[in-house]
């Protein structure tokens, strides 16, 4: 997606009221579709209304809250996974109150996503040092953790300051690059990854850029991003696939754009749940494949795994967000 369209749409928020979300392509939308520019606008007026919410800038009475609550958390619309972060996320100790007000006036702690919203709420937060960076975790009775890993905020990167951008969750991420065991210095400039989280829950994010390439069909894109590497941990539950080039994907600046995901066991470790998302992207004025990869993981002592799911559905829709200039 081209960066003047998220300028666009960034210049048209103020304040948003909390509207009823527009209709998604069609009643029952898949787990995964292309989203129409609209959805994206919406998104994002969520997204600046929920900042300010954070911020203390709007405050919401109990029975709009309620509305909010009821119109968004669990529906088959990305909105819907954007507001379900938020309330994961979120360090206002005043929203706090108003969610598990909610959840207990409705009878809903027994509920998945309300049970991880509680624990979060009671959790014990503790802070250390990894190297120069601050590691905050959440410990639930000292037997359930948070690894504090934020998918509620985000913004537009450009990795290797050129045509290629992608939205990156806003976390203190450590960034490293492949570096010459003799000399120290990157190897690869045009290779990334982002690294966050703990033992329970962990996310990775890698970029890459593949120059002087020509790509005739999709063997060409997955033999050149060696996604078989990835593929075959997940055999048959593996997705891979162009989809049309409608709603957002109309401005990606691309000639040809894929989308990958599996869901499932880890590979080397099956008591721990994992999943990878990816997206490749073909440019024939460059002569450059671009890929997005992320990697993300739940142990069953983490406060979110049993919901693990619907986070990993909401993963599957930033797969739609790189772009070129």
């Amino acid at each position: 997606m081209k960066k003047s369209v998220f300028a666009l749409i960034f210049l048209l928020l103020s304040v948003f009221v909390y509207a009823d979300n527009p209709e998604p392509q069609e009643e029952e939308p898949q787990l995964f579709y292309v989203i129409t520019a609209e959805e994206l606008q919406h998104f994002f007026q969520c997204w600046n209304w929920l900042q300010n919410w954070e911020e203390g800038k709007i405050k919401i009475p109990d029975d709009e809250f309620a509305r909010v609550y009821e119109n968004q958390i669990g529906k088959k619309l990305f909105s819907a996974m954007l507001y379900e972060s938020f309330f994961i996320n979120t360090k206002n100790k005043n929203i706090q109150k108003q969610v598990k007000k909610y959840i207990q006036k409705n009878n809903l702690e027994e509920q998945p996503f309300e049970k991880a919203l509680l624990k979060k709420y009671s959790s014990k937060k503790t802070t250390s040092k990894q190297g120069d960076k601050k590691v905050i975790q959440y410990s639930y009775k000292d037997s359930e953790f948070d690894e504090n890993i934020n998918l509620s905020d985000f913004y537009e990167v450009h990795p290797f300051n050129d045509e290629f951008g992608i939205m990156l969750f806003n976390n203190d991420w450590n960034v490293m690059a492949k570096r010459s065991m003799e000399t120290k210095q990157p190897v690869d400039e045009k290779k990334l990854i982002y690294i966050i989280g703990g033992g329970t829950n962990s996310m990775t994010i890698t970029v890459e850029e593949y120059e002087n390439v020509t790509v005739n069909n999709v063997k060409d894109i997955i033999n050149i991003t060696k996604l078989d590497n990835i593929s075959q941990k997940y055999n048959d539950d593996w997705f891979f696939a162009e989809p049309e080039k409608i709603g957002i994907l109309e401005n990606c600046g691309v000639d040809n754009y894929y989308v990958g995901y599996g869901i499932g066991p880890d590979y080397f470790v099956p008591e721990i749940a994992c999943a990878d998302f990816v997206t490749c992207m073909y440019k024939k004025s460059t002569n450059k494949v671009y890929k997005m990869h992320i990697y993300m993981n739940y142990s069953k002592i983490n406060i979110n795994y049993e919901i693990r799911n619907r986070i990993y559905n909401y993963l599957k829709f930033f797969t739609l967000f790189c772009y070129c200039d």
